[in-house]
């Protein structure tokens, strides 16, 4: 199922802060288990990276906002598997290996002329 822009687009600026901040890495783990558990925050206030604005807390927990209710499963599933992603820490990850990622799995695209000049038409010896 596809998330609607606001969750699509809050949940990927969240991805790309915990790439390098531990406070909003804890607001992704945090964002998982709510979706999966709308008391999993109970214990107190939730981490400074969770999207509140998302969610409406009540008495029976953090539930999604009405117009987003039915996408909760496929946002959790999201960020879990975010959340359980290997962090900078705990691989050291450079500019190519995130590059490669990206593009192994289909999500960024590679333009073999960007750097290499030999790639370009100007760069070619004329005939």
């Amino acid at each position: 199922m596809t998330l609607p822009l606001p969750l699509r687009n809050r949940l990927a600026d969240l991805i790309l802060a915990a790439l390098h901040d531990g406070g909003a890495r804890r607001g992704l783990e945090a964002l998982a288990a709510v979706c999966g558990n709308p008391h999993a925050l109970d214990a107190g206030p939730p981490p400074a990276g969770f999207p509140a604005e998302l969610f409406d807390r009540r008495p029976d927990g953090w539930l999604l906002k009405s117009g987003f209710r039915q996408h909760v499963g496929a946002l959790g599933e999201r960020a879990t598997r975010a959340a359980t992603a290997p962090t900078r820490s705990s691989r050291r990850a450079d500019t190519t290996s995130v590059r490669s990622t990206l593009w192994a799995r289909g999500t960024a695209a590679w333009a073999p002329s960007v750097g290499r000049p030999w790639a370009s038409q100007s760069a070619l010896p004329a005939t």
